[in-house]
């Protein structure tokens, strides 16, 4: 269904507002995910002051992507 209006409101080139200024669906699709991102990025942050020494990365570690490079030349 959402998919439906958002080809619908594309084709008619609608145009709704946001806070009392006109907006397309692609923008207001676009100021969504960039809000919920920065949600996200709270969410992370907060994590990882309350785990402090317990929180496990989940990406490459600072100054580990010469040992990460290693590990993954080594698994070929």
């Amino acid at each position: 269904m959402f998919l439906e209006l958002l080809q619908l409101s594309v084709r008619k080139n609608y145009f709704g507002e946001i806070r009392q200024l006109p907006i397309s669906v692609l923008q207001a699709i676009q100021t969504e995910l960039a809000h919920i991102s920065y949600h996200l990025g709270q969410i992370l942050f907060l994590g990882k002051q309350i785990k402090d020494k317990d929180w496990n990365i989940l990406s490459i570690p600072k100054n580990g992507s010469k040992e990460f490079n290693q590990m993954s030349s080594n698994k070929k």
